[in-house]
């Protein structure tokens, strides 16, 4: 069994870890964490609010202008830096220096919506409207994630007013009535809100879809003057089952609650999406699915989940992200996928060869397996590295995860960063998933993680979320997840023939029941 020289310590960082998931649930027994604030979503919005000549909207682009003269761009990806960099000047009325480019399908979405509102905002910018109808009728053909045809249209209507065509701008915005949810959101999402806001704003043309975006956004402004990006209250909830559930006091009071919330979340064609009321993707699917452990589901929702899953699977056996055709599959999105569907052997026949081997061979490519949705080594090593557990494998991409721990005992999100409580407890729970023995380095990790926990039972966090690629967001609430799972892998990391796998054996599979009570009262 583990021997921990601060035992104590450690017991009184979980027990304190529970307390805090117990009191931050919501009181549909959801966790659901408010993100941090960026230069993105309060940008686009102060913007687009700028165009509502009324009081209360220039009051609240002044409380945001007065937020983002002193915010920072984003500096870990090119594109993120030179994007926020140009919304941040366009929000503020200053000279734009900076332009935002990308041929990646993935992050072209971003170069487009600078595109946009620097046509709105900037004399002589072009208008390509040409280019987003193409993209429009392209994507209308292949399962376009919705937001992202809201901002079509809504680009398509912007650009038209700056050209003059009235016509053609209320003919797109007359096609935003049906994507407005009843909070008067568009998909609860700020940045594509904002677009159809300015949309509505400059053509008229639809007072009702106006007033109620107009309402929501007001509404939605933090004190501070920004605006938060999406909620994600079904994968938060999904991640704090993961991390709790095994522990006698979460298990109590809070797990039948968030189950039961999880169930209610499945949508009618068996998946489930980050938030409640957009179309399922396929990494919260297969998340929900780990989350619930082998558990069944009301009715028929078990052989509905698991038909969503079939239904999704590409021609070569591996998943994307979103139902979006031309979304190319993403390492953790499939190791998750694996995982959910290793909870359910004997109960379909799903071929699950291909992508197992697809992400063998993506290690023996790169060296190292990659996240589309999480920054960092760890995340990845941990959540891909554990849909091939007891794998040769993953014993190598522990060994170069040990050699990027930080002389402190924490890990960064990749070498040479500095230490971070997600990082560090993410690390720990990729050596727990191998069958690499290093107690010094657990050891250190374990250590720093306690020196840098503060009283109120949570750990300080930094932007570890993709959102939107190539974006960055921190939930406070996966951070927490992140460092419970660490702090109990460290626990039953393998000690003789003890090791556990919420991937292969079930949420707290080879996890001693006496040393859970211990270490969660």
């Amino acid at each position: 069994m583990p021997s921990f020289p601060h035992a104590l310590t450690l017991s009184s960082a979980l027990a304190g870890a529970v307390t805090h998931s117990l009191v931050h649930r919501r009181p549909d027994s959801s966790w659901c964490g408010t993100p941090d604030p960026r230069v993105l979503d309060t940008a686009v919005t102060a913007i687009a609010l700028a165009a509502c000549a009324d009081e209360a909207g220039r009051a609240a682009v002044a409380r945001a202008r007065s937020w983002l003269r002193h915010a920072d761009p984003q500096t870990h990806h090119p594109l993120a830096y030179e994007l926020e960099a140009a919304l941040r000047a366009l929000a503020l009325g200053q000279e734009v220096r900076h332009t935002a480019a990308s041929t990646d399908i993935v992050l072209s979405g971003r170069t487009r919506l600078l595109t946009v509102l620097a046509g709105h905002s900037l004399p002589g910018a072009g208008c390509p409207r040409t280019a987003l109808r193409a993209e429009l009728d392209r994507g209308l053909r292949e399962r376009l994630k919705p937001w992202t045809v809201v901002e079509l249209l809504a680009g398509i209507a912007i650009l038209a007013m700056r050209a003059g065509d009235l016509g053609e701008a209320r003919a797109a915005v007359a096609r935003l009535r049906p994507h407005q949810w009843p909070d008067g959101s568009f998909y609860g999402n700020p940045v594509c809100t904002a677009l159809a806001l300015l949309a509505l704003a400059l053509t008229g043309s639809e007072p009702d879809l106006l007033d109620r975006t107009r309402r929501r956004v007001l509404r939605t402004q933090q004190e501070d003057g920004t605006w938060r990006f999406c909620a994600s209250e079904v994968w938060d909830t999904a991640l704090m089952v993961r991390a709790g559930q095994g522990l006698p006091r979460f298990d109590r009071h809070a797990l039948p609650g968030a189950l039961a919330f999880l169930a209610a979340a499945q949508n009618p064609d068996g998946g489930w999406s980050y938030t409640r009321g957009l179309e399922s993707d396929n990494d919260t699917t297969g998340a929900v699915l780990l989350a619930l452990g082998g558990r069944s589901l009301p009715g028929r929702g078990l052989p509905r989940a698991l038909a969503y899953l079939a239904g999704q699977q590409t021609a070569d056996g591996l998943w994307r992200t979103w139902q979006y055709r031309q979304d190319p599959p993403a390492q953790d999105v499939v190791a998750h996928v694996l995982g959910g569907l290793h909870q359910y052997r004997g109960q379909h026949h799903i071929p699950l060869a291909p992508a197992t081997r697809w992400l063998g061979e993506c290690w023996q490519r790169e060296g190292r397996w990659s996240s589309s949705w999480y920054r960092g080594l760890p995340y990845a090593t941990a959540e891909v590295g554990a849909a091939l557990a007891g794998q040769e494998v993953l014993d190598h991409a522990v060994k170069a995860l040990l050699a990027n721990q930080n002389g402190d005992g924490g890990w960064g999100a990749e070498a040479g960063l500095a230490s971070s409580a997600a990082a560090t407890g993410l690390a720990l729970l990729a050596l727990s998933r191998s069958r690499v023995l290093d107690p010094d380095s657990r050891e250190a990790a374990v250590t720093w993680l306690l020196r840098t926990r503060p009283a109120d039972g949570t750990w300080a966090g930094e932007p570890d979320m993709y959102g939107p690629r190539p974006m960055l967001v921190h939930y406070p609430t996966q951070t927490h997840a992140f460092v419970l799972l660490g702090l109990r892998a460290a626990l039953v990391h393998r000690t003789s023939d003890v090791w556990c796998s919420d991937y292969r054996n079930g949420p707290a599979a080879g996890v001693p029941g006496s040393l859970l009570s211990r270490f969660s009262t």
